[in-house]
């Protein structure tokens, strides 16, 4: 029964220090831009270093764009939603056409609850298509569908 105690304090423990904000842990990264620390978990959660791919305005939605992971194989997407009034319904993406023909399409999880910020693992299609990018697609609550893209790296 001890045993069981001290297992439940140390599962609690682990739980509440790996809180979706990172800053308690990274002192020196407080001068960073909300876009710069989502890109620096990233580093921390995937390996590597974030590349920045863009940013997207849909109807007034700011969607900046990370990228980790090698295009070759799976990479994923960090996509930080700035102007949100409430979380959409879906956010999915793929590498390719917009028409989404022989790619696979990823669905994003969210990071953080209280923020808008997402990840979403894609892996590029054996074949690229000329004029592949890489697609985010949003469905809203309402079913209304934004899609947008940005050039691949």
């Amino acid at each position: 029964m001890k045993n069981l105690f001290l297992y439940a304090i140390v599962l609690f423990l682990c739980f509440s220090l790996t809180c979706c904000d990172q800053d308690a842990k990274h002192e020196d990264h407080k001068a960073e831009t909300k876009e710069e620390k989502h890109a620096h978990n990233h580093e921390h959660q995937h390996g590597g270093t974030a590349q920045k791919l863009g940013t997207l305005v849909m109807e007034g939605v700011n969607i900046a764009i990370t990228q980790s992971g090698d295009i070759k194989s799976e990479i994923c997407l960090g996509l930080q939603l700035e102007n949100v009034k409430t979380a959409p319904k879906a956010i999915r993406a793929w590498i390719g056409l917009e028409d989404a023909k022989g790619s696979l399409k990823g669905l994003a999880s969210r990071v953080c609850e209280e923020d808008y910020d997402y990840d979403v693992h894609i892996e590029a299609p054996k074949v690229l298509p000329e004029g592949s990018k890489i697609w985010i697609e949003i469905e809203k609550n309402e079913g209304m569908i934004w899609k947008g893209s940005v050039d691949l790296p």
